[in-house]
């Protein structure tokens, strides 16, 4: 049996509502931690990203416009803070 290495996710949560997203988003991490997967997560969400990421990246045209650290296995108000940073970064960065 295959042991991949690698989980690619493209908006896999995009649909869901609140709590299944929450749920889904705790499964993907515990998943990769008990298989030691590296996951790339595409999303729009900057909650999101800073609650699953250790880093975040933002692209834009393909290009990467700059990157932060993300909260993964912090506590909710450091993956607040995080997210509050994050979505400020985004919205003042010139393109």
């Amino acid at each position: 049996m295959a042991q991949p290495q690698l989980l690619l996710l493209d908006e896999p949560l995009g649909a869901l509502d609140a709590l299944t997203r929450r749920k889904m988003q705790q499964l993907i991490m515990r998943v990769c931690h008990e298989q030691h997967l590296m996951a790339v997560l595409v999303t729009h969400d900057v909650d999101e990203a800073a609650r699953m990421a250790d880093r975040v990246i933002v692209m834009r045209n393909g290009t990467n416009r700059f990157e932060e650290r993300g909260a993964k296995g912090r506590d909710r108000s450091e993956v607040s803070e995080v997210s509050d940073q994050l979505f400020d970064d985004i919205v003042n960065v010139s393109y």
